[in-house]
């Protein structure tokens, strides 16, 4: 077990300048719908939020690939968006923020996955999601792989965002990873526990605890757990290293 120091941190973060990465994930669009609550709705017992403003953010695998850009990487990003208003605000949010957007825009009416938040008085009231998160199959998901492959030309990372929401398939883990190993790319993986073996091989994964702890059997209640269920990680992947995050505490780096 070790704990990222400072220093150490901050020499990775200027090994990022000029470095290519490339995000492949779920991408979507987080909505806010900001406003006050003055009454309850005389038609249910619930707050009505008279709304003052609206604002966009590109989440998942998007955000992630805007993080890659501000720490000064050159970030590109595979996915998938609805033909509809909301894939469109992400491709422009996208290049806004600096980073090169190869979206495969699906057919048969599958949307851009776009979650609304209602905050009223700096409290999320509700929260409303439009998504379809079936696997991407078909020319979609024949697409994603072919433009992935693409992208990898020249890539130095390539970074796995899974969300679950349809994108990172079984398909695309066993054409992508292997292509990776072969040009010797790095692969970090943020992961879900229903793709969590597909994974073996990558480079670092970056579960969360309670996917530590579904991904092992392990219940995790003080370091020494941690540092078991990394361990177990890295035996079960053979992967180089697993960093546990665990929110506002410090990650374990095994």
């Amino acid at each position: 077990m070790s704990l990222l120091a400072p220093s150490r941190a901050a020499a990775l973060i200027a090994a990022m300048r000029g470095r290519r990465v490339v995000v492949v994930g779920d991408v979507m669009l987080d909505e806010f719908l900001w406003g006050r609550v003055s009454r309850i709705s005389p038609e249910a017992p619930v707050p009505v939020v008279e709304v003052t403003r609206q604002s966009f953010h590109v989440g998942g695998a998007g955000n992630v690939a805007a993080n890659v850009r501000a720490l000064g990487g050159d970030a590109a990003l595979v996915g998938l968006v609805g033909d509809d208003a909301a894939g469109a605000s992400v491709a422009s949010a996208l290049r806004d923020a600096g980073v090169v957007p190869h979206l495969v825009v699906s057919g048969g009416g599958r949307p851009t996955t776009v979650k609304t938040r209602i905050v009223a008085h700096h409290q999320q009231v509700v929260r409303a999601d439009r998504e379809q998160a079936g696997d991407v199959e078909g020319a979609a998901g024949a697409a994603i792989i072919e433009t992935l492959r693409a992208a990898l030309t020249g890539c130095d990372v390539l970074v796995v965002s899974d969300y679950q929401k349809g994108v990172v398939t079984p398909e695309l883990l066993r054409r992508a990873l292997p292509l990776a190993r072969r040009r010797r790319i790095p692969v970090l993986v943020d992961p879900k526990l229903r793709h969590f073996r597909l994974y073996r091989g990558v480079t670092v994964v970056t579960p969360n605890l309670l996917e530590t702890e579904q991904a092992t059997g392990l219940r995790l209640r003080d370091e020494r757990d941690l540092d078991a269920a990394g361990r177990r990680i890295l035996s079960l992947l053979s992967c180089r290293a697993a960093l546990v995050t665990r929110g506002p505490s410090a990650g374990l780096a095994v």
